[in-house]
């Protein structure tokens, strides 16, 4: 994503064991459950080795090689939707419903929470498109309310552009339909799972809290940084030059103290004026 220096100090450095961890327990969730028995247990298990190493050297990449420009953040909404949320989210779907002996029913239910988290992706970007007045017309309203974050004459973008959603702050998100809708959506086949069935087991309640997680992060944030990096994605094919992130420097200097960054640093010392 567009990563900021205060973030890059939090996780940049531990981001190759992040991402290897999340891939190797995403995908054993989501496969294990999906595919029970002894059949599938060693394609299952070469599939989340090899998925976890993915996850470690690109998480290496970013690390020690990534610019963190509107093309990794991209990149980066897409592993969080895919990943983060339908293969794990998913994963717990169908773990409740196995556990409940409703085997028939869990490719269904899989589908039906991945529909559910989609359409809390785009509210997200429909509710920050009415905010950003990105349907006012050909005046190209959105191009000014996301001007204060881009720096023309230097060609950066400041990261705040996915993450400054004043809004989000003061819960008016909590309180809006599209909220109590995803909500509500995301637990209707659960809730009725656990009563119908008369189980009460930690995972009946802990798999819909999940998803009405993962609704709420979409509609006040995933969905609308999502659609800030599409428009800045736009308005750099419209000026045919694409824009550094303003912590880039700070990100350099930070990554020179990072073991072995000798070898694997990448120089950005010639990104002058947004040209590569």
């Amino acid at each position: 994503m567009l990563l900021s220096i205060h973030a890059a100090r939090t996780g940049l450095a531990q981001l190759p064991m992040v991402l290897g961890g999340n891939n190797m327990l995403a995908l054993a969730i989501f496969l294990f459950v999906l595919f029970p028995g002894a059949a599938h247990v060693r394609e299952i298990f070469i599939a989340v080795a090899s998925f976890s190493a993915i996850g470690f050297f690109v998480g290496a990449y970013l690390k020690y090689r990534s610019s963190f420009d509107s093309t990794c953040g991209l990149w980066g909404y897409l592993y969080l939707i895919v990943v983060l949320e339908l293969m794990l989210s998913g994963g717990g779907f169908a773990l409740v419903f196995s556990s409940a002996g409703r085997l028939n029913i869990v490719w269904f239910a899989v589908c039906a929470n991945a529909l559910i988290l989609l359409l809390t992706v785009l509210a997200g970007m429909w509710r920050e498109a009415i905010s950003l007045d990105f349907f006012s017309g050909p005046s190209g309203r959105w191009k000014k309310n996301i001007s204060r974050y881009i720096d023309c004459s230097r060609h950066q973008v400041d990261p705040l552009l996915i993450t400054d959603f004043p809004l989000m702050g003061r819960g008016r998100v909590v309180r809006s339909p599209v909220w109590i809708a995803a909500v509500g959506s995301t637990n209707i086949p659960f809730l009725f799972e656990v009563f119908a069935g008369g189980r009460v087991s930690a995972v009946f309640w802990v798999v819909p809290l999940l998803a009405g997680l993962f609704s709420y992060l979409n509609i006040s944030s995933l969905g609308p940084g999502l659609l800030r990096i599409i428009l800045l994605r736009r308005l750099e094919k419209c000026l045919g030059r694409r824009f550094i992130n303003a912590d880039l420097v700070h990100i350099q200097e930070l990554r020179r103290g990072f073991l072995m960054a000798r070898w694997l640093m990448k120089d950005f010392s010639g990104l002058q004026g947004g040209q590569r």
